[in-house]
């Protein structure tokens, strides 16, 4: 099936999620999220695409900050598309969400703008 493109679409990856207050959740999460990251590389996906909700709750701490960077930054030369979801929106007076964060270091492409509209509506892949 050469000349198909060939994507992951996943969504509601929750990352920072102490779920039952337990920190193993919190690594269980980000586990879960490690092993989509490695079957994009192994694959050599032509692209990801993350349709909200990449963290659990829009005011992450430094550790969920530090845990998304390393992950994101294994797919270094795949693309990486984020929709903003509900958790991940910013609070009106912060203005900026992590994911914009995110977005400037270059490690995702976000789609989403803070009014909720479709920032770019055609991406060429390749």
């Amino acid at each position: 099936m050469s000349g198909m493109t060939q994507f992951i679409h996943t969504a509601d990856v929750h990352l920072g999620y102490v779920q039952y207050g337990l920190h193993q959740r919190f690594i269980d999460f980000g586990r879960a999220f490690s092993q989509v990251v490695s079957y994009a590389i192994e694959n050599d996906v032509d692209f990801v695409l993350i349709s909200g909700d990449l963290f659990h709750k829009r005011n992450i701490n430094a550790l969920t900050y530090l845990q998304a960077y390393e992950l994101l930054s294994r797919l270094k030369g795949i693309p990486v598309f984020v929709i903003e979801g509900n958790h991940d929106l910013a609070y009106f007076k912060d203005r900026h969400s992590w994911l914009e964060a995110l977005d400037r270091q270059g490690l995702i492409t976000l789609l989403k703008t803070h009014e909720g509209t479709l920032s770019k509506k055609v991406i060429d892949v390749g």
